[in-house]
């Protein structure tokens, strides 16, 4: 269970921040960068907006993870849930996870999204709560991949086994919190 009192910051988590929130404004100003040297990359404002958006998100989520756990199986479980959330919404978005851009079965993904979060809500961050949401996360990941396959979709078992892989593994990590009573 997280430690709800309040903490001294440690002396090298600000330098943590600081390398996490210059790491994601370099990913944002990767594309601004590849426009001046191809043509394959095409960016407008709302693409810059929805990046700028998830990837704060994320920052937002790893940072927050910093500040409140102590643990550091805890924190690396918590900041892989949230980059793997950022690929599989990034994927979506690309690409299309399911198909082409705008896939109908791609809208799937956000009840995988859904589990993470509202069970997350629900576990309140606590190790032991989180590892069992995250290994249905990863089940659900896996499900809306054979629902979308029933329906006919084409389905990319090596990506959907990948991100199955990454929610299982921080489901680990936070069992493994919990075992240490963190």
């Amino acid at each position: 269970m997280p430690d709800a009192s309040p903490r001294p910051p440690r002396l090298h988590d600000h330098h943590w921040r600081a390398l996490l929130w210059s790491t994601l404004s370099a990913v944002l100003l990767l594309p601004a960068v590849a426009m001046q040297f191809t043509e394959e990359v095409q960016w407008d404002g709302a693409d810059f907006a929805v990046a700028a958006v998830l990837l704060g998100s994320v920052g937002a989520g790893v940072d927050a993870t910093l500040r409140r756990w102590r643990h550091p199986r805890q924190r690396a479980a918590m900041a892989l849930a949230c980059v793997t959330a950022l690929m599989l919404v990034w994927a979506c978005l690309a690409v299309g996870f399911f198909g082409p851009d705008g896939a109908p079965a791609d809208l799937l993904q956000g009840l995988v999204l859904g589990v993470a979060l509202v069970g997350g809500l629900l576990a309140r961050g606590r190790a032991a709560g989180m590892s069992r949401v995250l290994a249905l996360t990863a089940l659900a990941q896996v499900a809306v991949s054979v629902v979308a396959a029933l329906a006919g979709a084409p389905v990319p078992w090596g990506p959907t086994l990948g991100f199955a892989a990454l929610w299982w593994a921080s489901s680990r990590l936070f069992a493994q919190a919990a075992r240490t009573g963190a």
